[in-house]
């Protein structure tokens, strides 16, 4: 086993980021090792803040950025934190994105930070998420537990949810197993 710390599967959905990504500010929550952050800033981003709770991926995701030419740490951030407490910090900064990435593991037991499980958790996040978006913003949530259900009626009203899956499917990835799922 090598960790690559690059995903096959999110091949076509780290491209439409960098689609998306122009005269953008975006966050990157879950970063692991920034993979989505590098698309977004190759894809003109006016910047990019990349958030993870391990030291070892951030310590990863600044040498990608560097690696990429994203030298510049006021445009490219990476924050050592965990995601729930960086979203609250950013709800009482009253900062705004334009497009988030929310690509979480399924489970997480961290000592630094409280149990998550994105089953239970992710309505939670998608809600305080869709208070850091700007007019028009848009959030990429992607997820790979098998057998992952979306209940987007829980949103409510405002929230305008599309299942991507499809659109970004990898070739060479079964279409049987639904492992990487994006909406």
């Amino acid at each position: 086993y090598t960790d690559t710390g690059l995903f096959l599967d999110q091949t076509n959905t780290r491209a439409m980021v960098m689609e998306n990504a122009r005269g953008r500010k975006v966050l990157n929550l879950f970063c692991y090792t920034s993979s989505f952050s590098v698309y977004a800033a190759a894809g003109g981003a006016e910047s990019v803040v990349s958030v993870d709770l391990s030291n070892v991926y951030s310590q990863w995701s600044r040498r990608n950025l560097d690696a990429n030419g994203f030298l510049d740490t006021g445009k490219y951030s990476v924050v050592t934190m965990d995601a729930s407490a960086f979203l609250d910090e950013a709800l009482e900064k009253g900062d705004k994105y334009d497009l988030v990435i929310f690509d979480p593991p399924a489970f997480s037991n961290s000592h630094k930070a409280e149990d998550f499980d994105v089953q239970k958790d992710y309505l939670g996040f998608l809600s305080r998420i869709n208070m850091l978006l700007t007019d028009g913003g848009a959030v990429i949530f992607s997820e790979n537990l098998q057998g992952f259900r979306f209940e987007k009626g829980r949103l409510g009203p405002y929230f305008k949810v599309r299942e991507i899956t499809g659109e970004v499917h990898a070739q060479g990835f079964s279409k049987k197993r639904k492992s990487c799922r994006a909406w």
